[in-house]
Parts: C-alpha cells; sequence; structure tokens
C-alpha cells in the first residue's frame, strides 16, 4: 500500500507539473513553478520510498530461496515480486522526470533582503545596501581657546553590488559624509571596482579600492566599535588608490595574502595623481583557527576562539612636498621623488563576546640629496566586551608620531601637531545588528605641538554621540 501510494503522488505531482490550459502566460509560468517546487520538495520521502521498497523485494528474494529450498517459487509470490519491480520501475522513471524539470524550472525573478535589498535575475544577482551615521562633538578645551560643539553627517554611504554567476562582481561605493560631500567631485566615489574569482581561493581586482595596509582601514566605518579609528590608522595607513589587487585564500582561508601594485596618488578625501611611479603593497594574514570576520567588536559572541595575527609592508616614490626651487635640487626638470617605506604589525582576538585588536605602524621618509631620513612610530590597543545583549563597552589606546611629509591636520582644533595620543571609552547599543545602533564615546587628547609658540590647546576632553542607521 505504501509504495502504489507513493507512485499515485508523484503521479499526481506530475500532472500538475504538465502543461496548464490558462490563456495567461504569466499564470501558467507561475503554476508550473509552483509544481516543480511541490515536486522538489516531495523528492526526499519519495527517494525513501523507493529505498523502502528495494529492501521489500531483497527480503521477500531471502525468504523465498529459504522457504523453497531451490525449489521452484510459488506463482503467487512470484507475481506479488514482479508486481513490486514494476512499481519499483515506474516510480524510478517519475522519479527521474520530476528532477530533469525541476533542473530544467525557468529563471525566476527573486526579491527579498539579505545584508541590503538583493534581486535575483538567474545568474545575475544585484544588491543595494545603505548606511547614515549622525554625530555631534563637543571638545572641553583649555583656556583662553574656546570649547568646541557641532553635529555632522559623519558618513553616508550607499553600496552598489552586482555579480555574475558568483565569479565576476562589480562594486561601486558612495560616501556623502560631510568631509567627502564638501570636497567634492571624485571624493565621494570611495570605491570603484571589477572583481573577478576565477578560482575558489583567488580573486583579481582592479579600479580604485582600499590599499591593502592596516586591519582597522579594512574595516567598513559602520562596522567599527569606535566612532571612528584610531588616530595612528589615521595617520600611517593608505587609504584609497587605483591599481590591482590580486587576493588568495589558502589552507581552508587560515592564510590570506594580498598583493597589490598601486599608483601611488593620493585618494582620500582628495583625488589627486602627481605620482610617477608605483607603489606596491604586501599584506600576510594568519588566521590558525579559522577565518576572522572583517568587523570589529564581538557582537556576534564568537563561541569558538579565533584569532589572527598579521604584516604588512609598502614601498613607494612620492613626489616631494617642498615649494620651487627645493623641490628639484638635481636641476633635471623633475621634481624629486622621497623614498616611503611603510611597515604594519596587526593582531585580533575574538571569543564569547570579548575582542582584542591591535596595530603598531613604522614610517621611513628618505628625501634623499643628503637631507636626513626620518623615522615616526605609531599604535593602537583595544579592547571591547559584549555585557548584556546588544550593550558593548570598549576601550582605547593610541599613539601617533605625525610625519613630515604631507603631514594629516589630526589637532584638537584641525592643527598638524608633532606627536598626539589619545585614552577613550565607548558605549554602544545595538538596537538591529551593525545596521542600527547608537554611541556614546569619551576621549582624552594629549598633543605636542612643534611650535612652543603655538596657540593651539595641547589637551582636551572630547565626547562624541553618534546614531547610525541602515539596511
Amino acid at each position: 500500500m505504501i509504495c502504489c501510494g507513493g507512485v499515485r503522488s508523484v503521479a499526481i505531482l506530475l500532472l500538475l507539473a504538465g502543461p496548464a490550459l490558462a490563456a495567461d502566460p504569466v499564470a501558467e509560468l507561475k503554476e508550473r513553478v509552483q509544481a516543480l517546487e511541490r515536486a522538489l520538495a516531495e523528492l526526499p520521502s519519495a527517494v525513501e520510498a523507493l529505498h523502502g521498497l528495494e529492501n521489500r523485494v531483497e527480503l521477500l528474494r531471502a525468504d523465498l530461496e529459504r522457504v523453497q529450498g531451490g525449489r521452484a517459487a510459488d506463482a503467487d509470490v512470484k507475481r506479488a515480486i514482479e508486481e513490486i519491480r514494476g512499481q519499483l520501475g515506474e516510480l524510478d522513471r517519475r522519479l527521474y522526470g520530476t528532477q530533469v524539470q525541476v533542473e530544467r524550472r525557468p529563471s525566476v525573478v527573486a526579491l527579498g533582503y539579505r545584508d541590503g535589498l538583493q534581486l535575483d535575475a538567474g545568474p545575475l544577482r544585484i544588491s543595494l545596501a545603505a548606511g547614515v551615521q549622525g554625530r555631534y562633538l563637543g571638545a572641553i578645551l583649555p583656556a583662553p581657546v574656546r570649547n568646541i560643539s557641532s553635529f555632522d553627517i559623519h558618513h553616508a554611504q550607499l553600496d552598489l553590488r552586482g555579480v555574475v554567476r558568483d565569479w565576476l562582481e562589480v562594486f561601486m561605493r558612495f560616501d556623502f559624509g560631510f568631509e567627502y560631500a564638501q570636497a567634492g567631485g571624485a571624493a565621494m566615489m570611495r570605491d570603484l571596482y571589477l572583481e573577478a574569482r576565477p578560482l575558489s581561493w583567488l580573486s583579481i581586482r582592479a579600479g580604485k579600492f582600499k590599499v591593502p595596509f592596516s586591519r582597522q582601514r579594512q574595516v567598513n566605518a559602520l562596522r567599527q566599535t569606535f566612532v571612528d579609528r584610531s588616530l595612528a590608522t589615521r595617520v600611517f595607513a593608505p587609504d584609497r588608490d587605483i591599481g590591482a589587487l590580486v587576493e588568495g585564500h589558502f589552507l581552508d582561508e587560515k592564510l590570506l595574502v594580498q598583493l597589490a601594485v598601486s599608483d601611488g596618488l593620493t585618494a582620500s578625501e582628495q583625488l589627486r595623481n602627481d605620482n610617477q611611479d608605483l607603489a606596491y603593497t604586501l599584506r600576510i594574514v594568519g588566521q590558525p583557527l579559522g577565518a576572522m570576520p572583517l568587523v570589529e567588536g564581538d557582537r556576534a559572541r564568537t563561541r569558538s576562539p579565533r584569532f589572527s595575527v598579521g604584516a604588512a609592508a609598502q614601498y613607494n616614490l612620492a613626489p616631494t612636498d617642498l615649494r620651487p626651487p627645493l623641490d628639484d635640487i638635481d636641476h633635471n626638470g623633475v621634481i624629486d621623488n622621497v623614498e616611503l617605506v611603510s611597515f604594519d604589525a596587526e593582531v585580533a582576538f575574538k571569543w564569547r563576546g570579548l575582542a582584542i585588536e591591535g596595530e603598531y605602524f613604522f614610517r621611513q621618509e628618505r628625501p634623499g640629496f643628503g637631507r636626513p631620513t626620518r623615522q615616526y612610530h605609531g599604535g593602537y590597543a583595544q579592547a571591547s566586551m559584549m555585557l548584556w545583549r546588544g550593550l558593548e563597552l570598549g576601550v582605547r589606546w593610541t599613539r601617533a608620531q605625525v610625519h613630515a611629509f604631507r603631514p594629516i591636520a589630526i589637532g584638537l582644533q584641525g592643527n598638524t601637531p608633532a606627536d598626539t595620543q589619545e585614552i577613550g571609552a565607548v558605549l554602544s547599543y545595538y538596537l538591529w545588528g551593525e545596521r542600527v545602533k547608537a554611541q556614546l564615546e569619551y576621549d582624552y587628547r594629549n598633543e605636542t605641538l612643534p611650535d612652543p609658540l603655538d596657540p593651539h590647546a595641547p589637551t582636551g576632553h572630547i565626547l562624541m554621540v553618534q546614531a547610525q542607521a541602515g539596511f
């Protein structure tokens, strides 16, 4: 009875999947797809019934041989066996036909949500994600310097991704945050690249992308523990560049190797291509216990300990920032270069809501022509812990010696100190994962000014409140 019921079920399913008499071709297509999906759902039970029938045949055959002792089988038993065999054959043919129809079912366009809005259309998958950070900043500075109070849109990101057959990807990221919108033009297009994945362990990227130097620089601004990246990362780690990147994952993603050859241009807030030489960047990361997600903190409360250790190096020849006539000492009509050598060591650890992350940076500037070689150091260390549900507490210390070649205005009042360090804490609450969260951060900043008569404040207490929303 079981085998006959299974045959009838499959037959009914096949009839439903057959040609319909509906006049509307769209409705007909929907009915066929639904029928095929129901058939697909029935496949496991049908296969199980097939195996059960096969076992029954073998048991009957064994019983017949044991009872008859080699004599001719009883006619009724033989007919029962042949009937079951016929049913098995028919059921097998039906299952095969259903599988073929399921494999040949037409491509369906589907719209859903998975880390952003996603549209699936056969071999093409398009996704759209966005995130906005509104930030208030208040700084208490020593008299007679005036305190600071401001509100801005820290980041306003829009990501568009198109993937063809899971091996060819186009990615674009726009940021309409205050500093990028103020710079205008190409600064608002943060990323624009084409990536191919010819092998499961190999990817090749070309276009404008983040230089693979510094783990914290690679983490999306919307997925960081603190309101902003550390002072050391902002001083030492290059941002975007234009070029090519080759990335390889080895030993079941326990080893990550990234090699980039880029233009060596300044592609952060401003896009200025004044470099005639290429920059070479190599980053190697070991993840012995498995791949580490590219996100700060451990909101997921990783059950098994995970850690990573890595190092990166970059070599670049950049045109000097000295004014004429000091920019062409050899008088060959070409602006002199400054040799820039940078190193980075990184470590990260996650386990049950605890996350520890840190990096050390080293930079050497060699202008040549008898000028002294300059060396700079910096780094940060931070730890965070998920306290209760979506509540997270983090602490961080960072220090950076600001380099002389194209120094970054990292000071409290938009100035450029010679040395700066900061210690702070942040309290974050995740309302809807990384998509919706609120942050309250306090930092104490201490700066060493290059000029003792500089009127800028050397210390300050900073309070930041930031709200983030996205999809």
